[in-house]
C-alpha cells in the first residue's frame, strides 16, 4: 500500500477478549486518505496473535504484524511498532481499548491538516469495565473543543488519553538519544509521549466522545493499571525516573518537579481510597529522596486533590437531597 497518511500503531499483550473489537473500530474507520494498522503483539500466552494472524488473512498489506520473539515489555514493544510507521501522522491504540467514532480518524486528521501549530489532536473519552459496560459516559466532561498547553500538562498531568492522532516527525525513533529515552522504563511511554508533544506545539482537544478506555477490573491481573496498583511505589521510581530522563533529554529546558509531585500525591490518595497498596516504609524511603522543592508539592497537591474529591462528595450530597 502506498502513500499512507496516518499510521494506527497498537500494542497488545494478552487480550485475546478485546483485541478483535480494538481492531474492528479502526477498520471500521471511514477516512478520504490511506491508512495503516502495525501491531506489535508481546509474546502473549494466550490467543491474542492467533487472531492477529486471522486478521491479517482477512485485511493483507493493511495490516502490518509486528511479533516479538520473546517479551520485551510495553515501551520496547511501542517503539518497535512506531518505528515499522510510513504515515505522515501516528495515532496509538491499546489492544484493550477501542474506538467508538467511524469518522474519528477523519476529524482528526483534518484539524492538523488546517492546523500547523497544533503537534496533536486528541478527542474526549468514555471509560467501560473489562466487560464493555460504560462506567463513565463522558470523562473529560467537555462542552466546547478547547487547547491543551503545557502549563496544563504540569498542572493537571493525565488529563488526556492515548486515543491522540499526532506529527510523527515529532520524534526521532530512529535516534540513538531518543531510544535511550524509551529504554529508561519498560512502560509508561505515555509521559514521555506527551511531554514531548507539548514541546513541540499545543495540543487541541475534540469534545466528541470518540474512543473507549477499558479499566481492569480485578480479575485482569496481567493489566497495567492493575500493577500498578499492587506495586505502586516501584512503578513511581520508574515514573521519577522517566522525568529525571527527560530533564536530560530536553537539556534542563523544563522543571519536572510538579509531575514528580502529582504523581506522589496521587499514590498517597489512592491508597487513603483503598485503591492502591504500599507500605508506609516505602513511602518514607521514597519521599527522602525526593528534592525539598517535590517533598513540598507534593503536600500541596494531596491537600488540593483531597479537598477536590471533598468537594465533589458535599456536591453530590446536596443534590441528592434536593431530589428528595
Amino acid at each position: 500500500m502506498t502513500d499512507v497518511e496516518v499510521s494506527v500503531t497498537m500494542i497488545t499483550y494478552n487480550h485475546e477478549k478485546y483485541i478483535r473489537q480494538a481492531l474492528d473500530s479502526v477498520f471500521m474507520q471511514k477516512t478520504s486518505f490511506n491508512f495503516e494498522v502495525i501491531v506489535s503483539e508481546d509474546a502473549s500466552p494466550d490467543n491474542t496473535r492467533s487472531i492477529l494472524l486471522e486478521y491479517k488473512e482477512k485485511y493483507g498489506d493493511k495490516l502490518v504484524l509486528n511479533l516479538q520473539e520473546k517479551n520485551v515489555g510495553a515501551s520496547k514493544n511501542s517503539l518497535s511498532g512506531r518505528q515499522l510507521a510510513r504515515g505522515k501522522y501516528l495515532v496509538s491504540l491499546e489492544g484493550d481499548d477501542f474506538w467508538t467514532d467511524e469518522n474519528k480518524l477523519q476529524k482528526q486528521y483534518d484539524i492538523l491538516e488546517n492546523h500547523p501549530e497544533y503537534s496533536a489532536v486528541c478527542c474526549n473519552f468514555m471509560h467501560v469495565s473489562s466487560e464493555g459496560e460504560v462506567i463513565k459516559d463522558n470523562v473529560l466532561g467537555l462542552k466546547e473543543d478547547c487547547v491543551k498547553t503545557m502549563d496544563d500538562w504540569f498542572r493537571d498531568g493525565y488529563s488526556l488519553h492515548t486515543c491522540t492522532v499526532f506529527r510523527r516527525n515529532i520524534f526521532g525513533e530512529s535516534s540513538e538519544r531518543y531510544i535511550k529515552l524509551r529504554s529508561v522504563a519498560p512502560t509508561m511511554g505515555d509521559a514521555i509521549t506527551f511531554t514531548l508533544l507539548y514541546d513541540a506545539g499545543d495540543i487541541y482537544v475534540l469534545k466528541d466522545v470518540m474512543a473507549a478506555h477499558r479499566i481492569a477490573g480485578s480479575k485482569d491481573t496481567t493489566s497495567f493499571s492493575f500493577s500498578q496498583r499492587k506495586k505502586a511505589i516501584k512503578y513511581t521510581y520508574m515514573y521519577i525516573n522517566i522525568y529525571d530522563a527527560l530533564e536530560e533529554y530536553l537539556d534542563g529546558k523544563y522543571d519536572f518537579s510538579q509531575r514528580k509531585a502529582n504523581r506522589i500525591a496521587a499514590v498517597k490518595l489512592g491508597k487513603l481510597k483503598g485503591e492502591i497498596e504500599y507500605s508506609s516504609k516505602e513511602m518514607r524511603e521514597l519521599m527522602k529522596k525526593q528534592t525539598p522543592k517535590v517533598r513540598i508539592l507534593t503536600y500541596c497537591k494531596l491537600i488540593r486533590m483531597a479537598g477536590k474529591k471533598a468537594f465533589k462528595k458535599v456536591r453530590r450530597t446536596v443534590n441528592e437531597n434536593n431530589k428528595g
